[in-house]
C-alpha cells in the first residue's frame, strides 16, 4: 500500500456518470484480510446508495449526503400521522425548503438475523424495461437478452452490490423526467508498524471538493485495537434486595432497591502500531439520457449502411425502406442470428424461409440465389433492431447471381414455388418412422434420447461453410439415423447366422429386403450409408472413398457450398420417407 491507495486517487479520477455499470446499492468489502487491530490488517469497505429524484428538484438533491442517505434508512414502508408511506418512496426533510421525495429503485427488505435480508429490484424499473430475472441478473429479451441488472452475494450468499448498466438506467430517468443521487462512503484501512505509509502533515488530514470529502485519520493503537497508552474504567453494580431462596421473587423498582457496586481501572498494553485509514464520500448525480428508445419508444434511428450496388454504394438503414431493393449476404448470417436465444428458422419452400433472432423480433423473409447467397427484401431488414441490424451488416455483400428466384416468385409474382425444404421434414419422418415401426412391431425405430431434437434443430444446409462443416452435417444426420436405429429389436425380425451381429444400417437394410428385394433395399439405405461415411471424411477416408460415399448422397463438389447440405439432407430425407413407404406397404 502507498499513500495514493489511502487517497483514493484512483477513485477520485473515476465518474460514475461515465462508467458503464452504476451501482444502486452496496454493502460491499473489496478486501478483508488479518484481523482488526493486528499486524496485517487490511481492509476496503464500498457503500452506496441511490434515489431518483425528479429533475425539478436537481438543486436539492445535490445536497444530499451520506448523513441522510446512507444505510441506515430503512426501506420498510410504514404509517404516520394519517399518512402511509410506502417502500419504494424516499422522504427527506431539507431545512427550511419542505420534503424532497423520491424512488428508491432497490429496495432491501429486512427478514430477521438468520434469513438476511432480501434486494428487490423496483418493479416499475422492471416492467418498464420488460426485464427477465434469471437468478442474479435480469435481462432484456427483446435485445438479445443482455444484462441489464446483476446481483452480486458474498461467500455466505448475502447480497452486497447491486448495478444497472448505464444506458438503460438513463433510458428510464428520461421517461420519468428523474435524475438518479448517488451517496458513496468508501474506507481504506490497515494495520502497520509505523506510519511510513502516508506523510499527511496532521493525524486527521481532510479536504473537501465539489460534492466530495476525503479525510485521512492514523491513530497510536496497542496491538488488539486499545488506544495507545488508554485505559479502560470497569463499573460492576449488582441487587441485594432479592432473596434467590424465594419462589417468585419480584424485582423492586430501581430507585426503591438496595445495591452495592465495586470498580477498576485497567491500562492498555501491549505492542505499538498504528492504524491508518483513509474515508471518502461523495454525492454523484447521473443525470436521465436525452431520448427513451425503450420506455418511452421515441425513434431511435439505426445508422448502419449496407451494400446496394456491385459498384459497391451504399445506404442507410432508413432509406431502405423506400428503395425497392434486395440485399445480398452471406449464408453464414443465418448460423450467426440463429445462435441467438430462442431464434427460429422455417422453411416456406425448397429455397425460402424465415428467420426470427428473438421472440420479440420482427420475422425476415429471406431467398437463396444460384450461387448459395441470401437475399432479403431490403425493407424487411431495415425494420429490424439495431443489435440484429449489426448481425445482418457483417455478413452484407456485393450483389452477386441474382436474387433468390423462389424469392421473386413469392414477393414480386405472389405465385410460390411448389417446392419444399428437407428440413422441414427431418423430424417428421422419424416421428412417423416410429409411430409405424411401434404400431407394425411393438417397438420404435429410432431410440428416444434428450438430444435428438436439439440435433435436429441444427441439422441444417446453412451450416455447411466449409468442406468440414459437410462432413460435420453428415456426422448428425448419423446421430439421428444409424446411431439411434433400435438395431437389437430389428435383429428379432430378420434372419442372421450364428454369431452374426450386423450393424444399424445393414440391419434396417435387410428388413427392408424382406418386402422389396436386396438390390432396392441397398438403393434406399444408401444416402444414409454414405452420411454415416463422411462423417470421418475431414480426417480417415482416402479422396476415392469420400467421391464414393458423396455420390451416395447426390453431392457434386462443385455446387456451392450451402447446396452441398441441401443435397445431403435432401438424400437422407428421402430414405427416411422410402423406409417408411416399404413398411407401410408391408402393413397393408
Amino acid at each position: 500500500m502507498n499513500q495514493d491507495w489511502y487517497d483514493f486517487k484512483d477513485i477520485k479520477r473515476r465518474d460514475f456518470s461515465r462508467a458503464v455499470w452504476i451501482p444502486l446499492r452496496a454493502i460491499h468489502t473489496p478486501i478483508k484480510e488479518g484481523k482488526h487491530g493486528f499486524l496485517g490488517y487490511k481492509s476496503e469497505i464500498f457503500h452506496s446508495t441511490s434515489v431518483a429524484f425528479s429533475n425539478d428538484d436537481l438543486e436539492a438533491s445535490k445536497k444530499m449526503d451520506w448523513d441522510s442517505m446512507g444505510l441506515f434508512r430503512n426501506h420498510a414502508s410504514y404509517y404516520e400521522d394519517g399518512k402511509y408511506y410506502p417502500s419504494d418512496q424516499f422522504n427527506e426533510d431539507i431545512y427550511t425548503e419542505g420534503t424532497l421525495v423520491g424512488i428508491n429503485l432497490v429496495i432491501e427488505q429486512e427478514i430477521n438475523p438468520v434469513d438476511g435480508t432480501i434486494w428487490h429490484l423496483n418493479q416499475d424499473l422492471v416492467t418498464a424495461l420488460n426485464l427477465l430475472r434469471e437468478g442474479d441478473v435480469w435481462v432484456r429479451p427483446e435485445e438479445d437478452y443482455e444484462v441489464v441488472v446483476k446481483l452480486t452475494r458474498d461467500t455466505e450468499n448475502r447480497p452486497v452490490l447491486i448495478e444497472i448498466k448505464s444506458k438503460f438506467l438513463k433510458d428510464y430517468l428520461c421517461a420519468r423526467n428523474m435524475n438518479l443521487t448517488i451517496c458513496s462512503f468508501r474506507s481504506r484501512s490497515t494495520v502497520e508498524m509505523d506510519r511510513s505509509k502516508v506523510d499527511w502533515t496532521e493525524d486527521y488530514p481532510s479536504e473537501v471538493e465539489g460534492l466530495s470529502k476525503w479525510n485521512g485519520r492514523i491513530s497510536e493503537i496497542h496491538e488488539g485495537g486499545n488506544l495507545f497508552g488508554g485505559s479502560m474504567a470497569v463499573f460492576h453494580v449488582s441487587r441485594t434486595d432479592v432473596d434467590p431462596e424465594e419462589e417468585v421473587p419480584i424485582l423492586p423498582h430501581p430507585t426503591e432497591g438496595e445495591f452495592e457496586s465495586n470498580s477498576f481501572t485497567k491500562k492498555f498494553e501491549g505492542q505499538k502500531l498504528f492504524y491508518i485509514e483513509g474515508e471518502f464520500r461523495r454525492t454523484e448525480i447521473i443525470e436521465m439520457g436525452n431520448e427513451s428508445p425503450r420506455v418511452k419508444k421515441e425513434d431511435d434511428e439505426v445508422n448502419i449502411e449496407y451494400i446496394v450496388e456491385g459498384s459497391g454504394e451504399k445506404l442507410k438503414s432508413k432509406d431502405l425502406r423506400d428503395s425497392g431493393r434486395w440485399l445480398w449476404f452471406k449464408p453464414e448470417v443465418i448460423s450467426s442470428l440463429l445462435a441467438k436465444r430462442n431464434s427460429k428458422l422455417e422453411w416456406y419452400t425448397a429455397k425460402t424461409g424465415s428467420i426470427t433472432a428473438n421472440p420479440h423480433s420482427m420475422r425476415v423473409v429471406f431467398g437463396i440465389n444460384s450461387l448459395g447467397l441470401v437475399n432479403v427484401y431490403a425493407k424487411d431488414i431495415s425494420y429490424q433492431s439495431e443489435w440484429e441490424q449489426q448481425i445482418w451488416s457483417s455478413y452484407n455483400i456485393v450483389p452477386d447471381g441474382g436474387v433468390s428466384k423462389e424469392l421473386q416468385d413469392s414477393q414480386v409474382h405472389a405465385d410460390p414455388a411448389n417446392t419444399q425444404a428437407p428440413e422441414s421434414f427431418l423430424l417428421k419422418g422419424l416421428e412417423q418412422l416410429n409411430y409405424l415401426s411401434d404400431k407394425l412391431f411393438n417397438f420404435q425405430l429410432v431410440r428416444d434420447h434428450e438430444q435428438l431434437v436439439d440435433i435436429a434443430k441444427k441439422t441444417h444446409r446453412f451450416r455447411v461453410t466449409n468442406q468440414n462443416e459437410l462432413y460435420a452435417l453428415a456426422k448428425d444426420v448419423a446421430r439421428l439415423t444409424a446411431d439411434s436405429f433400435n438395431t437389437s429389436e430389428v435383429h428379432k425380425l430378420i434372419e442372421l447366422k450364428k454369431g452374426e451381429k450386423p450393424g444399424s444400417l445393414k440391419s434396417v437394410e435387410r428388413l427392408l429386403a424382406i418386402s422389396v428385394g436386396d438390390e432396392r433395399a441397398r438403393e434406399i439405405m444408401g444416402p444414409l450409408v454414405g452420411a454415416y461415411e463422411l462423417r470421418h471424411g475431414d480426417a480417415h477416408l482416402p479422396g476415392s472413398d469420400i467421391d464414393n460415399y458423396l455420390e451416395l448422397v447426390a453431392v457434386k463438389k462443385e455446387m456451392p457450398l450451402v447446396e452441398q447440405g441441401f443435397y445431403l439432407l435432401a438424400s437422407c430425407i428421402n430414405s427416411i420417407y422410402q423406409i417408411l413407404g416399404v413398411l407401410e406397404s408391408r402393413g397393408e
